[in-house]
């Protein structure tokens, strides 16, 4: 590296750290705090030439990155605004993955009411030793979720979204499932600590999270009737 190099390298480090320096504490010293000196008039004009520089590029990276803060809320509140004008149709997909992706966590994060209320008649098939614990359903009435929990506390989940129509169940996030038919209908089926099963029939997505086998699962599935 030149002497040149090296000097420009070096004034430009200096400048990095008159400009910290200056930008974080010249507005908070106080006059008071430091003890008189007598400078020469040539020292003070170079002094106060450089904090004056110093300053002023602080300020304009301030302006800078208040510029930056503002072009970040406006691209949040245009995307926000698009939302609202989007058609339903085009924003349904997005809510339906991110539902079906909570829940496959046993993470609900949509608003409920509770239903302690048995529906017997919407399930001809639960496993021995499962019992209901409680319905959940959505303020509008277009998802609810089931549970039944059995003596050992393990949880049986099953998830029901209502007046989907075919396209957005089409495009719905199905990685990792294998998919498969039983009785003319088209299963998706995810092993893991709890096994899923997606379908869908008669304007409906179901679903079924739980510890059971996948034969259990399909019985249950066979014995919904919407």
């Amino acid at each position: 590296m030149s002497t040149n190099d090296k000097k420009d390298k070096n004034e430009e480090l200096f400048d990095h750290i008159i400009e910290y320096g200056a930008g974080r504490w010249t507005d908070e010293i106080s006059p008071d705090n430091i003890p008189e000196e007598e400078l020469s008039d040539q020292l003070n004009q170079k002094i106060d030439t450089m904090f004056s520089s110093a300053r002023k590029r602080a300020n304009r990276k301030r302006r800078f990155i208040t510029a930056r803060r503002i072009a970040a809320v406006f691209v949040v509140l245009f995307t926000m605004a698009s939302v609202t004008v989007m058609s339903v149709e085009a924003f349904r997909v997005p809510v339906l993955n991110f539902i079906f992706k909570t829940t496959k966590q046993n993470k609900v994060l949509v608003k409920f009411q509770n239903e302690e209320k048995d529906p017997e008649s919407v399930f001809q098939y639960i496993p021995i030793g499962y019992h209901f614990k409680q319905k959940r359903v959505t303020k509008n009435g277009d998802f609810c979720i089931y549970q039944y929990k059995d003596n050992e506390k393990n949880s049986l989940y099953i998830q029901i979204n209502y007046n989907i129509d075919s396209n957005s169940y089409t495009n719905l996030d199905k990685t990792g499932y294998t998919q498969f038919k039983d009785n003319q209908i088209e299963y998706y089926y995810l092993e893991g600590s709890y096994n899923q099963l997606l379908w869908y029939r008669n304007k409906c997505i179901f679903k079924i999270s739980s510890k059971l086998t996948k034969k259990e699962m399909l019985k249950i599935a066979n014995g919904i009737r919407y």
